[in-house]
């Protein structure tokens, strides 16, 4: 298995190429109802898995497995993929992107990509949110007379400025630059 990694302060992604030896697919589906007095209600969820192993040139095996990813593949064809880490040192990653050499089909799983970058910058998203909320009690506080206004005039302007504004955006730019920095390299790799 050929492998090479890619290491930023964010994350660290690992590269294996070889041929695929074997590959089996499968498919569960849950099924879940609810209902009272004569209406039911039945909903039902497929989750597809796709296991397969690769080959390198060395004879090194290794498999992989993804989940709700059309991916076409078979015996023989040789496989390029990318394995996302949220850092260094990370002991599992995330496939987030393959390539088949042999048709040259190329698919880059954004949904993983864009749920890694929301958990890199969670923080200020919440910081965001109880700036927000705290805003809404010093108004609320203020409004009753229970605390001076003075005081709580600085407060709110603060709380406002950096929290309901800053936060947000910074959470919005960054998590938008990440995703835009992995689609760029995962692009440049495979």
């Amino acid at each position: 298995m050929k492998s090479q990694s890619i290491h930023n302060k964010n994350y660290s992604i690992e590269i294996y190429s070889g041929t695929v030896t074997d590959f089996s697919q499968r498919s569960e589906t849950h099924v879940s109802g609810s209902g009272s007095q004569g209406s039911v209600e039945i909903n039902s969820q497929v989750t597809n898995h796709l296991r397969f192993f690769l080959v390198d040139e060395n004879g090194v095996e290794k498999d992989f497995q993804i989940t709700n990813w059309d991916f076409p593949m078979r015996v023989g064809h040789q496989i390029k993929l990318c394995v996302l880490f949220s850092s260094r040192n990370s002991q599992s990653g995330t496939i987030v992107a393959l390539k088949n050499l042999n048709t040259n089909y190329t698919s880059i799983n954004e949904q993983i990509i864009n749920e890694f970058t929301h958990n890199k910058y969670k923080l200020f998203a919440w910081l965001g949110k109880i700036s927000f909320f705290s805003i809404l009690f010093f108004i609320m506080a203020l409004s009753t007379g229970t605390f001076d206004d003075s005081i709580l005039d600085g407060i709110i302007k603060i709380l406002w400025g950096f929290g309901w504004i800053i936060f947000p955006i910074y959470y919005f730019i960054q998590t938008t630059r990440l995703s835009s920095q992995l689609n760029k390299e995962l692009n440049r790799i495979l």
